[in-house]
C-alpha cells in the first residue's frame, strides 16, 4: 500500500472523485430558461439552436462532447 501523502497527491487520476467546491461560471435554472428563451423556435434554424442550447445544459455536454455525439446514440 501507499502512504497517506503519495495518495493525496493522486489527484491527477481520471474517474477519481474530487473532492472540494466547483470551478467556473454556472447557470442558475431562470438563466437557463433565459438562455433557452433566446432562439426563434419558429425558424428550422431557431429549432437547431434550441436543441443545441437544450441538449448542453440539460445534459451537461461540453461543446466537444455535443460535436460528436450521433444521432444513433441518442436514448429518449
Amino acid at each position: 500500500m501507499i502512504g497517506q501523502e503519495e495518495a493525496a497527491s493522486l489527484t491527477d487520476i481520471p474517474n477519481i472523485s474530487q473532492k472540494g467546491t466547483r470551478l467556473g461560471n454556472w447557470l442558475t435554472r431562470e438563466q437557463a430558461k433565459e438562455l433557452l428563451a433566446v432562439p426563434d423556435r419558429s425558424t428550422l434554424k431557431g429549432k437547431r439552436d434550441y436543441v443545441i442550447l437544450a441538449l448542453l445544459v440539460g445534459c451537461a455536454l461540453r461543446r466537444n462532447e455535443l460535436a460528436e455525439l450521433d444521432v444513433e446514440t441518442i436514448q429518449q
